[in-house]
């Protein structure tokens, strides 16, 4: 089939790179020709352009921010790492002819011979605090050639799911041919408010247990060290960081992060996502609070903690947990420094967890062979 992928595939974000990549890949295994609708709005990365009325609304703070960021890195920020995600980006993830930053123009992106567009995974379906809810990422445009609608593990990013806020694009869930959700929240929130039962599909990067394509070296002056992925919050990660690299005795790294507000946490490094991957893949431990920082620990069988964010953000917290449930790996989700000594110290029973994981990987294998099989739609 001609599969065309709409997500967050231009992110400055390695999550969100690595995601796209990984549904391109398997895709691509299985016979089918995959592009990315190069659908880039402005409030994403750069929080968009800011009028009066903003002033006068809850966004403001989160589009000044998001502005401010854009104008720093483009003025002072480190050209040498943007570089390298772009050029990854630019040879991994394919896209269609044309850009569009509205939803008005995406239809003129897509080829005649578009035979199915899916949709995730990702965030994609969280509102965002500077825009609200995109239609575009619920396909509510029009697609040429009649072809097939498909979610793949879209995930709504938080366990307190609005009904109020994605109340516009209400009727649009019930247009997919084949409608998946990555966390059992979410399922559970399409169940209750739109009477839809959506499958539940683990994230894309799991669908693959092979890296070594994209795993790239990177020259680093010791082998001993751990890594730290750190997004949003430096709280209780830093005091993890800490502990691990004086009882170890581990270098700890950790990759640039525009969005940082924070003192940086150990030696910050420039890295492509190849080269990002292979800091997991070649670390001793991993500390993280991020859910593709938890997603490939996993996958490479290192020893991890991830580090719940606190306060107001603890319902972003939802994707990890839900993984983490899924793996029986809960004792590795830390809240404080005294509950991620003892999970540092206790092994991990990987063989187990192998095995679940392939379930998993199976149900998102399965659901993707019922949805892109032709005979099924003749």
């Amino acid at each position: 089939m001609n599969i065309g992928i709409l997500t967050f595939h231009f992110s400055d974000n390695y999550g969100a790179i690595l995601q796209a990549s990984a549904l391109r890949k398997y895709l691509e295994s299985q016979g089918h020709e995959v592009r990315f609708i190069d659908y880039q709005p402005d409030y994403l990365e750069s929080g968009g352009k800011i009028s009066l009325h903003d002033f006068k609304s809850t966004s403001i703070a989160k589009k000044l921010f998001l502005n401010f960021v854009t104008l720093r890195e483009h003025l002072f920020g480190d050209n040498d790492c943007k570089r390298r995600l772009v050029n990854f980006q630019t040879q991994r993830l394919p896209v269609f002819p044309g850009i569009s930053k509205h939803i008005e123009e995406l239809a003129a992106l897509l080829p005649n011979t578009i035979e199915a567009v899916i949709v995730g995974s990702d965030q994609i379906w969280r509102p965002s605090l500077q825009f609200g809810i995109d239609p575009a990422y619920f396909l509510g445009f029009k697609i040429p050639n009649e072809a097939l609608k498909i979610s793949y593990a879209p995930s709504f990013g938080s366990s307190d799911i609005s009904h109020e806020a994605l109340a516009p694009v209400g009727d649009l869930f019930k247009h997919f041919h084949y409608l998946s959700v990555r966390e059992q929240s979410g399922a559970e929130f399409l169940s209750t408010n739109y009477n839809i039962e959506a499958n539940i599909v683990p994230d894309p990067c799991l669908l693959n247990s092979e890296y070594e394509d994209l795993i790239a070296p990177i020259e680093l002056s010791t082998e001993n060290f751990a890594f730290c992925y750190c997004l949003r919050s430096p709280l209780v990660i830093r005091d993890v960081c800490k502990y691990v690299e004086d009882k170890y005795n581990l270098r700890m790294y950790s990759p640039h992060n525009p969005h940082r507000r924070w003192p940086k946490i150990g030696e910050t490094i420039d890295l492509d996502p190849g080269q990002w991957l292979y800091m997991v893949e070649r670390s001793s431990f991993v500390i993280t609070n991020s859910f593709h920082g938890t997603v490939f620990s996993i996958i490479f069988n290192k020893p991890f903690v991830a580090v719940a964010l606190q306060g107001e953000r603890y319902p972003l917290n939802e994707r990890v947990i839900n993984l983490l449930t899924n793996l029986n790996l809960m004792d590795r989700f830390v809240v404080d420094i005294n509950s991620a000594t003892k999970a540092l110290d206790t092994p991990i029973d990987w063989e187990a967890v192998n095995k679940t994981l392939e379930k998993l990987r199976r149900k998102g294998k399965d659901f993707l062979s019922e949805a892109l099989t032709p005979t099924k739609h003749t």
